[in-house]
């Protein structure tokens, strides 16, 4: 029990000196104060780690996630469409060599621009030579 030190400080009073009782009462501080934080950090790890099971928290963070994906492959399309019509054409995807920044912002979205030949093709879906949006978001 943390707060039966009574009867051990008397004793140490009675037979040591008060010196005794002073740091055994700061070393019995000491002590709860270090198994009391024990107790808290597991207290707060097993809650974190049921907040981190709870479904509705995982379906939040994956839409959350979704969405900051979508912002950028918007901001990624807007950038490589040039002409400013929605649709990206090869040379507009081929804009990518000529700015590197584009490059790594693809790369970094997990998108191989090594082939861009075979990219275009890959995201035009219909085969119209042209990439909407849609099919640029579907293809990454």
């Amino acid at each position: 029990n943390l707060a039966n030190f009574a009867p051990a400080c008397r004793i140490l009073v009675d037979y040591c000196g008060e010196w005794y009782a002073a740091v055994f009462l700061a070393y019995r501080c000491l002590a709860g104060y270090a198994i009391l934080n024990v107790i808290n950090a597991v207290f707060i790890q097993q809650t974190i780690q049921m907040a981190q099971r709870d479904h509705d928290v995982m379906i939040r963070n994956q839409e959350k996630q979704a969405k900051t994906i979508t912002t950028e492959l918007k901001h990624v399309f807007s950038c490589l469409d040039s002409s400013g019509d929605g649709l990206l054409s090869y040379e507009e995807l081929l804009a990518i060599e000529e700015q590197p920044e584009l490059k790594h912002w693809l790369n970094a979205l997990d998108i191989d621009t090594s082939d861009l030949d075979s990219l275009f093709r890959l995201l035009d879906t219909d085969g119209d030579g042209e990439v909407t949006f849609d099919e640029f978001f579907q293809g990454a």
